[in-house]
């Protein structure tokens, strides 16, 4: 191992300051798993939309969201504020996502067809942009407050603990929230829009805490002239991230996809919606214990490209052997193998996240442009690629296969829903792992680049 020489960049984070941080991602899943797991069900059972029409929706304002992402990402690398570059847009970004989130679940199924697409169009369009301008700046700030890789793994493993609580929060507590107001109005409509609406409530507030809190210590040099789109676009040709960037691709495919299929699958391939609630309790205690062991992982390895591979492995192939081992047959060994495969999704993605930050410095190092929200804005839009590809896939495969909304389900769709809850992100998660192999940065090579870019900007 080389001397590490320490930059005053390189900032120990106190526990608060840590907490402070991922609460932020605590209130964002709280609310964008919503959108994850259950906007497909409830266009198509509850607002009354094809699956077709759903379909299209999601692939057409996933288009538009590419051209969305990286503009947004450019100018929040062009903000000037006395608290920091990115602190604003998540600000004001988590305020607009709370409430566009309330209004797409705000069902009308006796509206007629065409005034339906376009509400739920507008809806969704202000969801996702909201949602970059609160998420992609978010991803920034951990690279803000610490240059140090392995405070970085640390924080990353907090920030996880945090969305994987939300999440769980979202697939343990949805069930129980949606029957509560159901009974209480009569009305599925009601119960989707008050359920959402308590979420968004409880969730801005948390996200504010970051936004208010963090203290960014690393500025975009003042020295660097006004960088042009061209000069943009050449930053994110290393091959670091590259590779993020593609990785990213899989990870919204794996982690969307299957948050997409879990009402299904529990609804109709097990006949009982509530074991979301007991699956989510595995689940996020499962994530949580991933994100702990992440760093441990990475200290032991010093390289976390070769942390990934172990990690997502993990997920792979316990999620592929679900698909043999259902709850309705096999209760302990699929819990056994999803308790197994949270973990490994867990430490995957803390790792993940804590590496985009060393890629974006590893870029600036190789191009000499500064485009941290620019460039974190190609991995949040690849995500969102992967997370907009696996629901149409699920709803195109459901339709062919014969799905009908809120009805007993032919053999084939009940084969396909267990498919995509097994073989597919466990196949998808395979060919994941081998892309993180290419993966150079080792921790000694990134310190390196850490030094010479203080260097460069005068602080060394």
């Amino acid at each position: 191992m080389q001397n590490q020489q320490r930059l005053e960049t390189d900032v120990k984070l106190s526990i608060r300051q840590k907490i402070e941080y991922a609460v932020g991602d605590l209130g964002y899943n709280l609310i964008y798993f919503w959108v994850s797991s259950y906007l497909l069900i409830f266009y198509t059972d509850v607002f009354g939309i094809s699956a077709f029409a759903v379909t299209t929706l999601m692939l057409v304002v996933r288009i538009f969201d590419g051209i969305n992402d990286p503009v947004i990402g450019a100018l929040a690398d062009r903000t000037k504020q006395k608290t920091g570059t990115y602190k604003k847009w998540i600000q004001w970004g988590s305020f607009v996502l709370g409430v566009s989130t309330i209004l797409l679940f705000w069902a009308h199924p006796s509206w007629p067809n065409a005034l339906k697409l376009v509400y739920v169009y507008v809806t969704y369009i202000v969801v996702v942009c909201s949602s970059t301008a609160t998420n992609m700046p978010y991803g920034v700030v951990m690279g803000t407050i610490t240059t140090d890789s392995y405070e970085r793994s640390k924080l990353s493993r907090l920030r996880f603990a945090c969305v994987f609580l939300g999440n769980m929060g979202v697939i343990a507590a949805a069930p129980l929230v949606l029957q509560w107001f159901e009974k209480q109005s009569g009305s599925t409509q009601v119960s989707y829009f008050g359920s959402v609406a308590l979420f968004c409530i409880i969730a801005v507030p948390l996200l504010w805490v970051t936004a208010f809190r963090c203290r960014e210590v690393v500025k975009i040099p003042e020295s660097q002239p006004k960088v042009t789109m061209k000069q943009r676009i050449r930053s994110f040709r290393s091959r670091p991230i590259l590779i993020i960037i593609i990785a990213f691709l899989f990870h919204g495919f794996v982690y969307y996809g299957r948050a997409a299929i879990y009402p299904f699958y529990f609804l109709y391939f097990c006949g009982n919606a509530s074991m979301s609630v007991q699956f989510g309790i595995v689940m996020g205690i499962a994530n949580v214990v991933g994100t702990l062991i992440a760093p441990s992982i990475h200290k032991v390895l010093r390289h976390k490209g070769k942390a990934m591979v172990i990690e997502v492995l993990l997920f792979s192939v316990s999620t592929l052997l679900v698909y043999w081992f259902p709850p309705t047959t096999q209760f302990a060994a699929f819990y056994a193998l999803s308790f197994l495969g949270g973990v490994g999704m867990g430490a995957y993605m803390a790792m993940l996240y804590s590496m985009t930050p060393d890629a974006i410095d590893y870029s600036y190092y190789e191009s000499g442009v500064s485009a941290s929200g620019f460039l974190y804005a190609f991995t949040s839009f690849m995500c969102k690629v992967g997370g907009a590809l696996a629901p149409a896939i699920i709803s195109v495969t459901n339709s062919a296969l014969g799905y009908v909304p809120n009805a007993v389900q032919n053999a084939g769709v009940l084969s396909g829903i267990n498919c995509m809850m097994s073989i597919v992100p466990g196949v998808v998660a395979l060919i994941y792992a081998l892309l993180m192999f290419a993966y150079p940065v080792s921790d000694d090579r990134y310190n390196e680049i850490k030094v010479e870019l203080a260097k460069r900007q005068g602080v060394l």
